[in-house]
């Protein structure tokens, strides 16, 4: 790790404004910079991927002009909002328009890394929150609650829009003295209105508060179906909270939340529900609930979350009405026993569905509108075979149906950095870039998280759709699968993958899994990928890929599954060369490349078997086989098992060595004539009437 530098002339600007905004009443706080073992900062590690660990109760930072002195180049400094002033967040990546809310008089603006602007407001009193997709307010309300932040130059982050490390930057430099001047402004009257809403009612509910009858008057049917939703609810922060009870206390999801914040949001989820007249939880109970559901390890790591402040300030925020009162209530009040009465049977007739071909994007192999997994062990060439398929499609030379016709191909990619191995890759394989398309989910918070199933099948749908993408690529598949899910159970897994099928017929796209192999030393393909035999069941096709025995440079893909197509089909080979893909300012820039070489009739079933042999037992098998060609062309090709097994034993051959070896060269059996129990061993012959020993 190098030694600090003092900061440049660009940082010594920044820092002016820093202290500017501190002076005038603005708290700040310093952010560590998330550093690996060699002192190697990672711009995507850190607190929610922000590339920086935040401090602990930032929230409660006091106005210290000193905070900056402190800073050090490298690190990141942030500004809290509800303190005088507040920020506005655009992010166009996200449809955020500053035109689409009532912006106030704005007294200084900054420039993101990723395109967007933070704007400098008056406070107007209100928690943080998104009045519209796009746009974040980060604000508090007067209580401390709801503190929001933003980065403030010369703090450095990786842009989220092509991963290019760049600095915020004031393109209006802060003005706050004029706010405390004319004591603020009442141009954010209009906005904060808007936050109001947006903070004290759930998203889905935009409607006057709930004020019809308490829980006692309700009839016995609404009594069950608020028993009912009850029931779910808790059910799922169980889940939530078992999952989060493994992480270590530093952990954080994909949300930026922690043990601390995981409690706390239990506490208000309990408090908000407890005070809702139509629920069965009574105030009195509220409290056991909480320490009932939060497990041992979160609770002594974060004590006091729980208090009877939240039940009194739950109290005062509307009420949403019940779930049977919601349009969707079927899918809300109870997601597994949906309620009687919206629900009936529906009868269609076998006649009344019309026929279709399968449609295939890779011939016999890979079928439009299903699953298909990719699977065999690390670092064996999975995901180049992946990519180069995707590079394929996208020049429309994949055969199949849409050979001749480049097409889309939409990648959700966890374990490889887009920099460094994908696009790489990619170009290696000769793809057109511009019809790769990686998705990303944006929250509300203006924040990229990674694709969730089934969550966000949803958007997944739209954004094949709105590119035309023939193929969806998850590399990993298990990493896609919601938290709350485990993999190792099929009806959690079958959850995720039957909504993803559906989903991928309806927008005629095929979906390719990448997925590992298990521990077991099994010679069954199928068998061996991990987690549970779910994922190989809702699969219509299952391609492997290996090493191959006989030469540990050489690859084998084969199809042990093929719901849809032929189940004979050859096994493709193929090795992994080096490939100079570009020279950049850093370095030059190596990938490996695919090269086809060709197919066998030896399936990957029979190719683990051969695997799992010792050298010796291989060696051996090998003799056997050269053995029995020469016998079986010295006997005119064709002899009764039985024999060749005696031959081989007076030849000095075991009868499994000779058993290997017949399986070895695929050798046919064919019945005898009058007794079934005996078979012909056979060797083929060629269109010629030679042998063919290959």
């Amino acid at each position: 790790m190098t030694a600090p530098r003092e900061p440049n002339a660009r940082e010594r600007t920044a820092l002016a404004h820093a202290r500017h905004l501190a002076e005038c009443g603005v708290p700040l706080f310093i952010a560590k910079p998330d550093l690996d073992e060699y002192g190697t900062w990672n711009p995507t590690g850190g607190h929610n991927s922000c590339g920086y660990w935040l401090p602990p109760n930032w929230q409660k930072a006091k106005a210290d002009p000193a905070v900056v002195d402190k800073w050090k180049p490298g690190e990141g400094l942030a500004a809290v909002g509800g303190h005088g002033v507040d920020f506005v967040d655009v992010d166009p990546r996200n449809g955020g328009d500053e035109s689409s809310i009532p912006m106030p008089t704005v007294y200084g603006k900054v420039k993101t890394p990723s395109g967007g602007t933070h704007h400098l407001i008056a406070g107007i009193g209100s928690r943080k929150g998104s009045p519209v997709p796009g746009i974040d307010v980060q604000a508090g309300a007067p209580d401390g609650e709801g503190r929001g932040f933003v980065w403030l130059a010369p703090t450095v982050r990786a842009s989220k829009v092509d991963g290019v490390v760049r600095p915020y930057t004031w393109v209006h430099p802060p003005d706050v003295l004029a706010v405390t001047l004319v004591g603020g402004d009442d141009t954010g009257k209009h906005l904060a209105v808007m936050m109001r809403k947006a903070v004290e009612y759930p998203s889905d509910y935009d409607g006057p508060p709930y004020v019809g009858p308490s829980y006692a008057d309700l009839s016995d049917e609404l009594k069950t179906h608020a028993a009912q939703h009850q029931e779910w609810l808790w059910d799922g922060w169980r889940k939530r909270l078992a999952e989060a009870s493994t992480w270590s206390e530093k952990h954080r999801d994909g949300r930026g939340r922690g043990w601390e914040r995981m409690s706390a949001d239990l506490a208000w989820a309990i408090a908000r529900y407890a005070v809702s007249p139509w629920t069965p939880l009574d105030t009195t109970d509220a409290e056991q609930l909480y320490d009932e559901l939060l497990p041992r390890t979160i609770a002594e790591s974060c004590p006091g979350k729980w208090t009877a402040r939240l039940l009194a300030k739950a109290a005062t925020k509307p009420v949403p009405p019940p779930p049977w009162e919601t349009a969707d209530f079927e899918a809300v009040h109870d997601p597994h026993e949906p309620a009687t009465t919206n629900r009936a049977y529906q009868l269609t007739k076998a006649s009344t569905f019309k026929v279709r071909p399968v449609r295939w994007l890779w011939a016999e192999r890979l079928a439009m509108g299903s699953l298909c997994l990719l699977g065999g062990r690390e670092g064996i060439g999975k995901s180049t075979v992946a990519y180069t398929l995707a590079a394929n499609i996208t020049r429309g030379e994949l055969k199949g149906n849409y050979e001749g016709e480049p097409r889309a191909v939409i990648v959700a990619a966890t374990e490889d950095s887009w920099e460094y191995t994908i696009v790489p890759r990619l170009i290696a394989a000769n793809a057109d870039l511009d019809r790769i398309y990686r998705i990303d989910i944006a929250t509300s918070t203006g924040h990229l998280a990674e694709i969730t199933l089934p969550a966000d099948l949803k958007h997944l749908g739209h954004a094949i759709k709105s590119t035309g993408a023939v193929l969806v690529l998850l590399d990993p598949l298990m990493s896609r699968l919601g938290t709350a899910l485990d993999t190792h159970k099929d009806q959690e897994v079958r959850q995720a993958l039957e909504p993803l099928v559906r989903m991928a017929d309806e927008a005629g796209a095929a979906v390719l899994g990448l997925i590992h192999v298990n521990k077991s030393t099994t010679t069954d393909p199928l068998t061996s990928l991990m987690a549970s035999r779910a994922f190989v069941a809702v699969a219509r096709t299952v391609i492997f890929v290996m090493v191959d025995p006989d030469d540990e440079d050489g690859r084998l893909l084969g199809t042990p599954k093929n719901n849809l197509g032929r189940t004979n089909l050859p096994t493709i080979t193929f090795s992994i060369e080096s490939a100079h893909v570009a020279d950049t300012d850093e370095g030059a820039v190596w990938t490996g490349r695919i090269r086809w070489t060709g197919e066998t009739e030896r399936s990957v079933s029979e190719a683990l078997v051969a695997a799992g042999e010792s050298s010796d037992r291989r060696s051996v098998t090998l003799d056997a086989a050269d053995w029995l060609v020469d016998y079986l062309i010295d006997c005119g090709g064709s002899v009764e098992g039985g024999d060749v097994v005696k031959a081989a034993k007076v030849a000095g051959h075991s009868r499994a060595a000779v058993q290997r070896a017949r399986a070895e060269l695929r050798l046919p059996l064919v019945p005898v004539d009058g007794d079934k129990r005996k078979k012909m061993w056979t060797l083929r012959r060629s269109v010629t009437g030679e042998f063919d020993v290959v």
